[in-house]
C-alpha cells in the first residue's frame, strides 16, 4: 500500500522539494511572461474594440490554436514522458535519439496540418477575415514545432531553457498589440504579432534544447520503445480530443451554432481565459511536480505514488482559494477591468470560476496515470464525460446561451475529476488525506463568503483591492483555526525560504510555523 511517513521520509521529501522549487521558479517565470502577454493584450483589445468586433476573431484564433494542438498527434506529451523516464534511468543517449525522432516527425506533421488549414482559411473564412485567418494559420507552424524542444527542456528538468524564448515572445506580443491599436493595423496586426512571436520563441527553444542534449551520444531506439511511444501517442491524441471537449472551450462551437447572440461567444471566451490563466499559477508548481513525478517513476514507482498523495492537498490548497475568490470578486472585477459593456458577463464568470475548481485538482492524478501508462482509463472515462458535456450544451445553450454552456462544461469537468481521482486511488491503493482536504475546503468557502460581503459594498476598484486583501487574511486564518496544515507541510514548504530575500525568511518561517503549529526551535532543543 502506498503511504507516506513524514517522520522517516523528511530528508527525502526536502530534497525533492528543492528540485521541484527550482523547476517551479523557472517554469513560473515562463508562465508569468505568457500570462502577462495574454492578459494585457486581451484586456486592451477587448476594451478598445468591444465585445461585438472581437467575437469572430476570438472564435477563429481559438479554432486555429486547437487545430495546431490536435495536429501534433500527441508527440509533445510523448516526448516529455519518455525523455523524463529515460533520463531518470540514466540513459541520456536514448533521450537524445527520442528527441530527434519526434522533432523530425513533428515538422512533417506541422507542414501537413498548416497546408490543410490554409486551404480551409482561404475558402471558408468569413469575408474580411481571410487574410487574418491565413496569418494565424501560418503562426501554427513555429508553434507546433516549438512544442518538442519545450517538452524536451521540461523533461530534462531544465526549465530555465524555456524562459528566454517566452520573454522575447512576450515583448513581441505586447509591441504588436500596442502598435496595432495605435496605428490602426487592427486585427491583421494582432495576427502578424502572433506569427512573429511564435517564430522567435520556437527558434530560441530549439537552440536551448540542442545545447542541453548535444553532449550525449545517440543510442538507437529499440522497436519495443517505438511501439510503446506510438501506442502512447495515439492514446494521447484521443485524450487530447476528449480534453478539448471536457476541459477546453469547445463549447464555443456549439455556442456559435446554437446560441442566439454572437456576443455570448465573446463572454464565454473571456471568462474561460480568465479562469484558465488564473489556474496557471497553481499549475506552475503542479507542472514542476509532474516532471519530477515522471522522472521519479523511472527511478522508484512506489515513491512516485507517495508524491501523488501529497500533491492532492497542494492542488486543493492552491486552486480552491483562487477560484472561490475569483467567483466572489466577479461583480466588481468585470466592471473594473473590462468596463460596464461587459457587466452581463458577471454571473457567467462567477459560475465558471466555481466549475474550474475540478480542473485545478486534476493534474496530479492525470500525470500519474500518464506516467504509469494507464491512459486507457482516461480515454474511456473522458469519452463518457465528453458525451455529458455535448448533451448538456445541446439542451441548455438554445435556452440559456453562455450560462447553459457553462453548466454543460462544468458538470462534465466535475465528473471527470471525480472519476480520475477515484480510479487512481483504487488502482494504486493510495491513502489521500481526506481530513485535511475537508478542512482546506471549509477554509476556502469561508474566505469566499467574507470576500464577497466586503467587495460588493464598495465601488469596483476599491472593491477589488479590499476583496483581495480580505482573502489574503481570511484564508490563512481559517486554515489555522481548522488545523488545515500539519507538521509535514512545514518540512515540505520550509525550503521555499531559500528562494526568498533574507529579510523575508524569518517572517515566512514564523508564519509557516504558526499555520502548521510546528516549532522547529522546540524540536531542535529536544
Amino acid at each position: 500500500m502506498l503511504s507516506e511517513n513524514p517522520q522517516t521520509n523528511t530528508a527525502t521529501a526536502a530534497a525533492k522539494t528543492q528540485t521541484i522549487l527550482r523547476n517551479s521558479f523557472w517554469y513560473g517565470l515562463e508562465t508569468a511572461l505568457n500570462l502577462v502577454a495574454s492578459l494585457v493584450g486581451t484586456v486592451l483589445v477587448a476594451r478598445i474594440l468591444g465585445p461585438e468586433r472581437i467575437a469572430y476573431y476570438s472564435y477563429l484564433y481559438w479554432l486555429i490554436l486547437t487545430s495546431g494542438t490536435l495536429g501534433s498527434v500527441g508527440l509533445p506529451s510523448t516526448t516529455r514522458k519518455y525523455m523524463a523516464e529515460y533520463l531518470g534511468r540514466g540513459e541520456p543517449g536514448v533521450a537524445r535519439a527520442l528527441y530527434a525522432h519526434n522533432l523530425r516527425l513533428q515538422c512533417w506533421v506541422s507542414g501537413a496540418v498548416v497546408a490543410c488549414a490554409l486551404f480551409m482559411a482561404i475558402f471558408f473564412a468569413l469575408p474580411g477575415y481571410k487574410a487574418i485567418a491565413c496569418v494565424l494559420v501560418l503562426s501554427m507552424l513555429p508553434r507546433m514545432a516549438g512544442f518538442i524542444p519545450s517538452m524536451a527542456n521540461n523533461a530534462s528538468e531544465n526549465m530555465f531553457a524555456n524562459v528566454p524564448g517566452a520573454a522575447v515572445g512576450t515583448v513581441v506580443t505586447l509591441l504588436s498589440v500596442a502598435l496595432s491599436l495605435a496605428l490602426g493595423w487592427d486585427l491583421v496586426g494582432l495576427a502578424a504579432g502572433v506569427l512573429i512571436a511564435n517564430t522567435v520563441e520556437c527558434a530560441l527553444k530549439l537552440h536551448s534544447a540542442w545545447r542541453t542534449l548535444r553532449s550525449h551520444p545517440v543510442t538507437p531506439l529499440s522497436p519495443d520503445l517505438k511501439a510503446r511511444m506510438g501506442r502512447f501517442s495515439r492514446q494521447n491524441l484521443v485524450l487530447m480530443l476528449l480534453n478539448l471537449v471536457v476541459w477546453d472551450r469547445s463549447d464555443l462551437i456549439l455556442l456559435r451554432m446554437l446560441g442566439k447572440h454572437l456576443v455570448d461567444v465573446t463572454f464565454f471566451s473571456i471568462c474561460f481565459s480568465l479562469t484558465d490563466r488564473l489556474l496557471l499559477m497553481p499549475q506552475v508548481l503542479q507542472g514542476a511536480i509532474g516532471i519530477t513525478l515522471m522522472v521519479e517513476h523511472g527511478r522508484n514507482p512506489v515513491s512516485a505514488g507517495r508524491m501523488v498523495e501529497a500533491a492532492s492537498r497542494y492542488a486543493l490548497l492552491m486552486g480552491l482559494p483562487l477560484m472561490v475568490g475569483l467567483s466572489a470578486l466577479s461583480p466588481v472585477l468585470v466592471v473594473a477591468i473590462y468596463g460596464t459593456r461587459y457587466s452581463p458577463m458577471v454571473p457567467l464568470l462567477a459560475l465558471m470560476a466555481l466549475f474550474a475548481i475540478p480542473k485545478a485538482l486534476l493534474p496530479p492524478a492525470q500525470t500519474f496515470l500518464g506516467a504509469t501508462e494507464q491512459q486507457g482509463f482516461l480515454v474511456g472515462w473522458f469519452l463518457c464525460c465528453g458525451a455529458v458535456n455535448l448533451a448538456g450544451d445541446a439542451l441548455l445553450i438554445p435556452h440559456f446561451g453562455a450560462i447553459g454552456a457553462a453548466w454543460g462544461n462544468g458538470t462534465a469537468q466535475s465528473l471527470a475529476a471525480l472519476g480520475v481521482w477515484a480510479f487512481t486511488v483504487h488502482r494504486f491503493r493510495l491513502q489521500l488525506p481526506y481530513r485535511q482536504l475537508a478542512r482546506i475546503t471549509a477554509s476556502g468557502l469561508l474566505m469566499g463568503i467574507g470576500v464577497a460581503f466586503l467587495a460588493h459594498s464598495l465601488p469596483p476598484w476599491p472593491g477589488v483591492l479590499t476583496g483581495l486583501a480580505a482573502g489574503i487574511v481570511i484564508f490563512p486564518a481559517a486554515l489555522w483555526a481548522s488545523h488545515g496544515l500539519v507538521e509535514e507541510d512545514f518540512h515540505r514548504l520550509a525550503p521555499l525560504s531559500k528562494r526568498m530575500p533574507r529579510s523575508l525568511v524569518p517572517s515566512f518561517i514564523w508564519m509557516l510555523s504558526l499555520l502548521t503549529r510546528f516549532s522547529p526551535a522546540a524540536t531542535s532543543s529536544e
